[in-house]
């Protein structure tokens, strides 16, 4: 009943395991569930004083740990959360559809939708600028200041903690469950508007195709019917990136090279393949945000 009884679900797993090893279950250790309803009657303080207090501890004190013959420190790395939640958290404000809806910088969300979103394009935010919006949110009395509602009780309670950059873009819920639904979503309009195909021989493709290995597990669903009118094809996470990476094993015969919303998936599927490398350079940064920059002008043309 996650409708009546909605449960915060907190994590934890080791930051310097190798690459590949976070995603394991056996990596991945529950430390607090949380009722919603205590979180909006006490704050985040008071119910996560448990679990902060074992942050401070393993900060200022360790953990003897009896194979090494040693006590280990260690501290609160990042907290990866969905926007909601990681800006609820944070103290920024939660609805989107205002001015300052990002915990990364300071631009206005006019600005996001005309203005070039590359690296630099706007002021990031910093631990010196955060501190004086919380000032001016105190001196003013205002209901938030850039985008800043409240303190970070985390930031406030742990020494090496900081709140503009201990929340981190999460790509499944950004990527997986955002961006590639809805893009596949706008380019299967216009591939079945032309022809190209349609969606029962998309959907046979999905049904058919070989999969092997953990794609089996994680094989797409079938495109729903509602998918245009809804502007996603819906899907977890899993099943988006299993997809958005053998659309062109499945179809892309059908469809003509020189095709713009067919450019613009393969962009997309060139951006996916660099974030979700296990190791990133200053090379495929740099490449990934001109990539990006790119990807954004493509589609505003094939969907002004």
């Amino acid at each position: 009943s996650r409708k009546k009884h909605t449960i915060y679900a907190w994590y934890w797993i080791l930051g310097n395991l190798p690459p590949g090893c976070h995603s394991s279950m056996s990596s991945i250790h529950l430390a607090a569930l949380i009722n919603s309803s205590d979180v909006e009657g006490y704050g985040y303080e008071k119910v996560l004083d448990p679990l902060i207090a074992d942050l401070i501890t393993l900060e200022q004190h360790g953990v003897f740990v009896e194979k090494l013959g040693k006590t280990l420190k260690g501290t609160l790395q990042c907290v990866i959360a969905d926007n909601l939640g990681a800006h609820s958290i944070a103290g920024f404000v939660e609805s989107f559809s205002g001015s300052y809806i990002c915990r990364f910088c300071t631009a206005d969300r006019s600005e996001i939708q005309d203005k070039e979103v590359g690296a630099g394009a706007f002021y990031l935010r910093t631990e010196e600028i955060h501190t004086n919006h919380l000032k001016t949110l105190e001196e003013n009395s205002l209901n938030n200041c850039y985008g800043v509602k409240r303190k970070c009780v985390l930031s406030e309670k742990l020494t090496t903690f900081n709140v503009t950059s201990g929340f981190p873009p999460d790509i499944v819920h950004d990527l997986f469950e955002g961006i590639v639904p809805v893009e596949i979503s706008l380019c299967l309009t216009v591939f079945i508007s032309k022809k190209f195909f349609t969606l029962d021989a998309l959907n046979k493709a999905i049904e058919d195709f070989p999969y092997k290995w953990t794609d089996k597990t994680n094989r797409p669903h079938s495109v729903p019917l509602t998918y245009a009118s809804r502007k996603t094809i819906g899907g977890n996470a899993h099943e988006n990136w299993c997809l958005i990476r053998f659309f062109p094993l499945l179809l892309g015969q059908k469809v003509p090279t020189d095709e713009p919303a067919w450019k613009l998936l393969a962009d997309l599927k060139d951006i996916v393949e660099i974030v979700v490398s296990p190791v990133q350079t200053q090379e495929s940064i740099a490449y990934l945000n001109l990539k990006i920059s790119e990807h954004r002008v493509r589609f505003k043309e094939v969907f002004p």
